[in-house]
């Protein structure tokens, strides 16, 4: 089970971006109009990121 970011590119040039979560698995595109993007998903990550993969920040105070 994990995230996944996916980022869908239309034809005719506009983009979207959502993130997959093993409970919001799925969504549908209802119609895209301009570049949308999931902010609070990214935020949502970030902070996951860092209380969670306190091995990544070990690893970058550990080099300096």
């Amino acid at each position: 089970m994990t995230d996944v970011l996916l980022r869908i590119t239309f034809a005719y040039g506009r983009s979207l971006t959502k993130m997959l979560r093993p409970l919001e698995a799925s969504f549908t595109i209802m119609r895209a109009t301009k570049e949308t993007v999931d902010r609070y998903g990214y935020f949502r990550l970030g902070v996951e990121h860092i209380l969670y993969g306190l091995d990544h920040l070990i690893f970058v105070f550990d080099c300096c």
